[in-house]
């Protein structure tokens, strides 16, 4: 998966076997990567965790299905595959995308979906030390997040925390100190560095090596990257439970949804007019 990669890099990991994903944030980029000819995308809002783009995961994911239908249509049936991101996190979300994607599927379209924060909440991200205990703690915990901005178009979503509070006081210092905007997004990078490994793993670099640091220290100076589905869930789950809610769940959701629909209408117009 590349972000900010062009379809020239994407043709040459295909060329080694590589099955490669490339990040697209615009329909107008669509455009010109389809006519480059990159067949495999992934769509992703800004609900996600990390750097985001400008759209929010329906805006976004509405405008590009718009290109691909066009294009589409306009050929003959080509594989193109695309993964939905942001926001997704159980079988209603994953159904929402289902349900977007509709009948291209019979056009040449793949489709998946692809998950980064709902992981973690998982009891395998701890036992597996993909993350420490207090990571899984913070995000169990979470009412907010927040987008740490270092310069416009460099933002990255993360959980509210003590650092996220720091971070913004020492934008509003350097905005206060007249500092040139690069000056300011170096002192803001510099700042963030490091801090995720703090908030994941425990580990501060001192110098050439690796320190251990506790669990207030983590809380307090770690970066505790996450997507807005942090705020949605409140339990641990584990890989099999997440990956049965956003499968089989989704499809018996989006069914449910269809009967419940079909007998509002008819209990509304009468079985004449269906």
């Amino acid at each position: 998966i590349i972000a900010g990669g062009r379809p020239a890099q994407a043709a040459d990991l295909e060329a080694a076997g590589i099955s490669t994903f490339l990040h697209v944030p615009s329909p107008g980029l669509l455009e010109q990567f389809l006519a480059a000819g990159a067949r495999k995308f992934v769509f992703e809002g800004s609900e996600c965790g990390g750097h985001v783009g400008p759209r929010g995961a329906f805006p976004l994911w509405e405008a590009q299905l718009g290109v691909l239908s066009d294009y589409l249509q306009a050929n003959k049936p080509t594989d193109i595959d695309v993964l939905f991101a942001g926001g997704i996190q159980d079988s209603r979300s994953a159904a929402m995308v289902g349900a977007l994607t509709g009948s291209l599927g019979d056009r040449g379209l793949r489709t998946g979906i692809l998950m980064g924060t709902a992981y973690l909440f998982t009891a395998e991200a701890v036992a597996q030390a993909a993350i420490l205990p207090t990571f899984q703690q913070e995000l169990m915990a979470a009412d907010a997040t927040a987008l740490l901005e270092t310069a416009p178009g460099h933002a990255t979503r993360v959980l509210a925390t003590n650092f996220a509070g720091e971070f913004a006081a020492a934008k509003a210092d350097f905005a206060t100190a007249g500092l040139a905007p690069r000056e300011a997004w170096e002192r803001l990078e510099a700042l963030n560095l490091g801090r995720l490994r703090i908030a994941s793993k425990g580990l501060r670099r001192e110098g050439d090596e690796l320190q251990n640091v506790d669990e207030d220290v983590q809380r307090a100076d770690g970066l505790f990257m996450a997507g807005q589905v942090a705020v949605l869930r409140d339990g641990v789950t584990t890989l099999a439970q997440l990956h049965a809610e956003v499968t089989g769940g989704a499809a018996a959701h989006r069914d449910a949804r269809v009967a419940e629909l079909r007998a509002s209408l008819a209990s509304e117009t009468g079985p004449a007019e269906l």
